[in-house]
C-alpha cells in the first residue's frame, strides 16, 4: 500500500517506522530540523519497538501526487496550513489520528467525503533528545467509515496495520469512539494544563476531579444533542461516568488506585 504520513513528530514517526519496516511504501512529509535529521539518520524507535528504518522524508507537499492512504498526524492547530499544500494530491482514502470532532471536517473539505474516515488512536510516544522516538504504549488504531458500517478498505487498512505491529480495529461506530475519546481527554488535558499535575493527582483529589467530571458531562451534552452515542473505552470509560452520579466504579487503568464515583469523586 503507498502511504502518505504527514507530520514526523512522535505519533507519525512511529506509524512511519512500523509501516515501512512491515514492507509498505511509505513516505513521510516533515518540515524543518525534524525533516533534516530524519533523511540524514533515518527513524529510530525505543521502546515496546526497537528498530532503525530508513524512510523518505519530504519537505514539499507538493511533491507528493498520489497515495492509497494519507495518515494526518499532525498537531491539530496546524491542520489547516499543513493540509493547504495537499489539495492536488489524489487519494482513496485520509485519515486523520488527531483528537478533536472537526479534523474529518477539515479533511472532506480537501479531499472530499468520500475520501475520509475516522479515526482515533489510542497510543502514546515521545520524541527523545537525540532524535529517537520511544513508544510507550499500543493500545489499538480504531478506523471506521463515518457514516457507518466496515467497507472493505477499512478492512484493508486495518490488516496493513496489525502487519505492521500496530495493533488495529475495524469500528463500525468509528464517531461514537472518537467524541468518546474527546470528551475522556478534553476534561483531563483541561485540568493538566490548570493545576500542572500528574493525571492520577488530579483524579485522585475529591475537587479537582469534580471538575474533571462536570466538564466531561457538559461537553457530553453536545453528542447527545448530535444523536452520537458514547462508549467505554479505556483508560476512561466515558458512558459509565456520565449519567449517574451515585453507583460506584473502579478503573480498570494504573492511573486509578482507589474507588472513584461516577462523578469522579475519591470515596474513603
Amino acid at each position: 500500500m503507498k502511504i502518505a504520513v504527514l507530520g514526523a513528530g512522535a505519533t507519525g514517526s512511529i506509524l512511519a517506522a512500523h509501516l515501512k519496516k512491515s514492507g509498505e511504501d511509505v513516505v513521510l512529509m516533515a518540515r524543518g530540523r525534524r525533516a533534516a535529521f530524519l533523511q540524514e539518520h533515518g527513524i529510530t524507535v525505543k521502546g515496546l519497538s526497537e528498530f532503525s528504518v530508513s524512510c523518505p522524508v519530504v519537505t514539499d507537499p507538493g511533491s507528493v501526487e498520489d497515495a492509497d492512504l494519507l495518515l494526518v498526524t499532525v498537531k491539530t492547530y496546524d491542520t489547516a496550513s499543513a493540509l493547504e499544500g495537499l489539495h492536488h494530491m489524489k487519494l482513496s482514502a485520509a485519515i486523520s489520528v488527531q483528537n478533536g470532532v472537526i479534523k474529518n471536517d477539515q479533511l472532506s473539505a480537501v479531499f472530499g467525503r468520500d475520501k475520509t474516515l475516522g479515526g482515533a488512536f489510542f497510543s502514546s510516544g515521545e520524541v527523545d533528545a537525540d532524535g529517537s522516538v520511544r513508544f510507550t504504549l499500543n493500545q489499538c488504531f480504531y478506523v471506521g467509515e463515518p457514516a457507518g458500517g466496515i467497507s472493505r478498505r477499512v478492512a484493508e487498512i486495518v490488516k496493513v496495520l496489525e502487519k505492521s505491529g500496530i495493533k488495529a480495529q475495524a469500528s463500525d461506530s468509528i464517531q461514537s469512539i472518537e467524541w468518546s475519546k474527546f470528551i475522556s481527554w478534553l476534561g483531563m488535558m483541561s485540568l493538566s494544563v490548570l493545576t500542572r499535575m500528574e493525571t492520577h493527582k488530579f483524579l485522585s483529589h475529591p475537587e479537582t476531579a469534580l471538575i474533571c467530571a462536570r466538564m466531561m458531562k457538559e461537553s457530553a451534552t453536545v453528542a447527545k444533542h448530535l444523536g452520537i452515542e458514547l462508549e467505554d473505552r479505556p483508560p476512561f470509560p466515558i458512558r459509565s461516568i456520565l449519567p449517574t452520579p451515585t453507583q460506584m466504579i473502579r478503573f480498570n487503568h494504573p492511573y486509578f488506585s482507589e474507588p472513584v464515583s461516577k462523578t469522579g469523586v475519591v470515596r474513603k
